[in-house]
């Protein structure tokens, strides 16, 4: 997706079942619905993003997803939420640079990511 735009409507590449790795930066996305990911993504990164909902509650139900990579995406709150016993079954490493205002990192005590290596959290001040 390209730079600059204002996305309202929709978003769909569910059905993009050979799509592996996905940049989606510069936008701002405005939805009611959560965008749709392809269950085959292993790296995916949003940088420079405006969201209206939380930006781990699509990707942490991709099941095959290694690396996720958030940076200076805002506009969601001060709450990402990580939890859940299902949540990232395959990620790796977890990388959150320049969320700005991000206060807290919701976890529960059975907490999903079973093979997470790696997190780097920068708040890129």
């Amino acid at each position: 997706m390209s730079s600059g735009h204002v996305v309202t409507r929709r978003v769909s590449l569910a059905k993009c079942d050979r799509l592996m790795k996905l940049k989606i930066e510069g936008v701002l996305l405005r939805m009611q619905q959560p965008l749709e990911l392809p269950p085959s993504l292993i790296k995916f990164a949003l940088k420079n993003t405006q969201l209206s909902e939380d930006p781990m509650k699509t990707p942490k139900n991709l099941p095959k997803l290694k690396i996720l990579h958030l940076k200076y995406v805002h506009g969601f709150g001060s709450k990402i939420d990580c939890s859940g016993t299902d949540s990232f079954p395959q990620l790796q490493v977890l990388r959150l640079n320049g969320l700005f205002g991000l206060e807290e990192l919701i976890e529960e005590e059975v907490m999903g990511m079973p093979t997470l290596k790696q997190v780097t959290i920068d708040p890129g001040l």
